[in-house]
């Protein structure tokens, strides 16, 4: 058997394989993948395998990345930083480059404050 892709509605990995009770061939109940947190439901396909193979083809969105410490300090740098330009004469890049060698230095601050 295939293994299983998450589920592309709620990311959760709690998905199995179950017999569909309204789509039936000469063989019996046909599989299809369902995801046991969201209830999202793959298409019905003729075996348990193929059911996984379609589920693992449907789309799924890229995830995001967890915001960091690193990303919330350079989010305040930010704000300040613009909060203080009169004009916004700073070009993307630059604000961007400056606020996180800011956020840098907080962190490298906050492990020295540790020691």
């Amino acid at each position: 058997m295939s293994k299983m892709e998450p589920c592309p509605a709620c990311r959760s990995t709690r998905v199995c394989v179950m017999r569909s009770l309204t789509e039936t061939s000469a063989a019996g109940n046909l599989p299809k993948v369902y995801c046991l947190d969201c209830c999202c439901v793959g298409p019905v396909a003729e075996t348990s395998d193929e059911a996984i193979r379609a589920w693992n083809a449907i789309p799924r969105a890229p995830v995001q990345p967890t915001k960091t410490l690193r990303d919330e300090f350079a989010m305040a740098a930010l704000s300040g930083l613009m909060a203080g330009l009169e004009n916004g004469h700073l070009a993307h890049d630059d604000a961007a480059q400056f606020a996180y060698d800011r956020a840098d230095a907080m962190l490298k601050e906050r492990e020295n404050a540790d020691d």
